[in-house]
This record gives C-alpha cells, structure tokens and sequence, in this order.
C-alpha cells in the first residue's frame, strides 16, 4: 500500500533492496519538514515494527549527492539521529532504477522539482542517470 500526504509518497521497497519502505517527494519541499507526518504513516504501515527508510529527495535537491538519505523508523518515530546520507556504491544501481520507475509514472511530479528540463527528459524516457559525485 502506498502512502501520500501531498509532499511525499510512502512506497513498500522491494525484498531485494536494504530499505523497508522508500519516501519519495512529490514537490520540491524538504520530508524532513514533515516529520510528524511522516511518523505517524510509518507508525500506519509499521506498527511497532522497526525499519529502515529510504529517502529520495531529487525533486528538492536534484540530482545531486546528498539525494538519497537513509534513517531508522524505532518503531515509534523516525531516530533523526541515524540519518545519513547514501554514498556512491551503496545500492546504487538499484536506487536509481527504483526511483526512475517512480518518477516514469509519476512524471507530473516533476514539475515541482530542482531538476533541469534535460533531466526530466531523461527520466521520463528511463534514462537512469548516475549519482553526480564531488571533485576532490
């Protein structure tokens, strides 16, 4: 079942992935501004039950290195404190074939986003495109 609160859509992960559930943006606003929301979905879905939670936040901050975050639902709230964000490698490809599905279906979320007219493009075809990492 998914989830939806205007901001964000709740989506059950696949068993093959790390994550219980991922939160992807249906607009540019940051989910972390909507934490109490997003709690008491997780709480719906998950009952006491811990999980760990993927966010995607490519319509806020684009399609950049600090997209994908990751945290832990207790089982009560979300524990801001294991908040980290997802690092090249890490369930990479996956992710990104994960969330250019999402977003395929839901390209009218695109609309509200960071991403370039290119970019959008791009996923609207299913071009998956890669992490953007920093220069050191």
């Amino acid at each position: 079942m998914d989830y939806v609160k205007g901001l964000y859509e709740i989506v059950k992960a696949p068993d093959n992935t790390v994550f219980d559930s991922i939160i992807y943006l249906t607009s540019s606003c940051k989910p972390f501004e909507s934490v109490s929301c997003i709690q008491s979905d997780l709480y719906q879905i998950y009952g006491n039950k811990p999980a760990v939670i993927l966010f995607d936040l490519l319509l806020s901050n684009g399609n950049e290195p600090d997209r994908f975050y990751k945290a832990t639902y207790d089982g009560e709230k979300l524990d801001l404190k294991t908040l980290e964000s997802i690092q090249k490698d890490e369930e990479e490809e996956s992710i990104l074939a994960l969330s250019s599905v999402f977003y395929r279906m839901n390209f009218h979320y695109l609309d509200a986003s960071a991403l370039t007219f290119k970019q959008r493009k791009m996923i609207i075809k299913g071009i998956v495109f890669p992490f953007k990492h920093k220069r050191v």
